[in-house]
């Protein structure tokens, strides 16, 4: 390449680049957990040790305030040993954003950085509240056109998919800069992704075996960070999953306020068990001794999240009602997969 074509080439690079993301990440349910996730399996999706020893714990909150009541536990979803990450507070970060926050994320992308950070989607094409009301909300930048003035961001658009979409450079602004004043801790968080081609991690059985049975008898994972930050008050594991299958139980059927997002992190955690338990016992003995059996687990929760989002927007709970007459005994057929497979590994 003559030095005329490559300054070409340069300069285009420093004018566009879009970080690789995967929109159909593993866990999904919840863009925090599903942006890191996003961004490790587009650039190695055949390394699952790491995300096959995690994702195991389920958490409920019996009274919650703003987030879901049954979500995935985890001390820390930025913690991630296949990403560098960099954290600080809005406020810490302004003096480096200087004028153009589009600009600053402009820069960071072109230095491999993705951004994570809280916008106001009233200014965000297709998000569900653009151009209606306010709503802060976390994206992940991974792309920017200075030529264009778009940027591309990661999320849930406006028919609850996870896409990834564009919005204005002078959008982009001015949904960052509708989230000064805001007052939540989280709507001021700010995090610096970069993927590390050098990490590795390894899937070690006994470790995963342990948080098993402490999933299977109900324990509080954040007793292992006690000495960093106190245990969260909540259920835990199997605990979760019943306070959960109670809560559906007895939701009124006029009820309206049904959430999306906790059917979808059931069907991802009972994704993971099956993928993960295969992993423990050898592909042979999984599938002689539970595929089968684990099968109907998985079509229920499968069909869980297809159930709660007809329920919730076409007003048709048919079949919720059906699953719910299946969900106890689901339940037991669920723990005693684990509890069986865990016992048969021991022999």
């Amino acid at each position: 390449m003559n030095s005329v074509a490559a300054e070409h080439v340069a300069d285009v690079r420093r004018h566009r680049t879009i970080l690789p993301v995967t929109t159909n990440p593993s866990i999904r349910a919840y863009q925090p957990y599903a942006y890191p996730v996003s961004i490790v399996e587009a650039h190695a999706p055949e390394n699952r040790d790491w995300i096959l020893s995690n994702f195991i714990h389920l958490a409920y909150d019996e009274h919650p305030v703003e987030s879901p009541s049954l979500c995935f536990y985890s001390y820390d979803f930025a913690a991630n040993p296949h990403l560098h990450t960099i954290r600080a507070g809005r406020e810490w970060m302004q003096r480096w954003i200087g004028h153009s926050f589009a600009q600053f994320v402009h820069e960071q992308l072109l230095d491999g950085w993705y951004v994570y950070t809280f916008i106001d989607e009233f200014f965000v094409p297709r998000r569900p509240t653009y151009g209606q009301s306010p709503r802060h909300h976390d994206v992940l930048l991974h792309g920017s056109d200075s030529d264009a003035g778009i940027a591309h961001l990661l999320g849930y658009d406006e028919v609850i998919r996870f896409e990834t979409t564009q919005v204005s450079w002078r959008e982009l602004d001015a949904a960052y800069e509708s989230c000064a004043n805001a007052d939540h801790p989280w709507s001021r968080s700010f995090i610096l992704f970069k993927f590390n081609p050098l990490a590795s991690y390894r899937f070690d059985p006994r470790f995963v075996v342990a948080e098993l049975e402490l999933f299977l008898a109900s324990g509080n994972p954040g007793g292992a960070t006690q000495g960093l930050v106190m245990p969260d008050d909540r259920l835990y594991g199997v605990a979760a999953l019943e306070a959960y299958r109670d809560e559906l139980l007895d939701t009124p059927s006029d009820d309206t306020g049904l959430d999306l997002h906790a059917p979808r992190a059931l069907f991802e955690h009972s994704s993971l068990m099956s993928e993960r338990l295969r992993l423990l016992l050898g592909a042979d003995r999984w599938q002689r001794h539970f595929s089968e059996r684990y099968s109907t687990v998985l079509r229920f929760y499968s069909a869980l999240p297809v159930a709660m989002f007809s329920a919730k927007h076409n007003d048709d709970r048919s079949a919720l009602r059906r699953l719910m007459a299946d969900y106890p005994e689901i339940i037991k057929q669920q723990i005693g997969t684990v509890t069986d497979a865990l016992d048969c590994r021991a022999r």
